[in-house]
């Protein structure tokens, strides 16, 4: 999805707003859309970036960043549960 279109825009956002939990994975948060997907998640859900690089954005906007792999990501993710 590196910079492509996504279709039915407002159906994607409507999903990200009544998430119940909003994870990101293996993205730098650099490129569209993953970069403007980040600030649709509600306040009050857990938020998490799963990513081995540095992202100062994420505690801004009150995610955790598990600064790692995609695999060790998730089950850090899992155990938090």
């Amino acid at each position: 999805m590196f910079g492509e279109y996504v279709y039915s825009m407002n159906v994607v956002v409507d999903y990200f707003i009544k998430a119940n939990i909003f994870v990101v994975i293996g993205t730098s948060l650099q490129v569209y859309p993953a970069t403007g997907f980040i600030n649709y998640a509600h306040h009050l859900v857990p938020k998490f970036v799963i990513d081995p690089g540095e992202m100062e954005q994420c505690e801004q906007l009150g995610f955790t960043h598990f600064k790692t792999t995609a695999t060790e990501g998730m089950k850090m993710l899992i155990e938090a549960f």
